[in-house]
């Protein structure tokens, strides 16, 4: 397997697991957390996009990958709260 496929498999479950691991108590903690890691991740995209490293087909497009960000997390939270 080569190096790219290896970080598209190891690096999803370890951004979830920073993320819920640290998630902070108190609302305004949890939205700057939130913000976060959305202007992170979407950095991140938006960096390998522009180097040639990722596209988008189908329709798919940067705005809606930042809508994923915004809304990946939420459902992340629910489950690590149906425990």
């Amino acid at each position: 397997m080569e190096i790219g496929g290896t970080v598209r498999i190891i690096s999803p479950p370890s951004i979830v697991f920073i993320y819920l691991g640290r998630y902070p108590t108190g609302w305004v903690k949890q939205v700057a957390w939130i913000i976060f890691w959305v202007t992170l991740l979407s950095v991140v995209e938006l960096v390998n996009y522009i180097m040639g490293l990722m596209s988008y087909h189908n329709g798919w497009n940067f705005g809606w990958s930042e809508n994923d960000d915004r809304c990946g997390g939420h459902f992340f939270l629910l489950n690590k709260r149906a425990e």
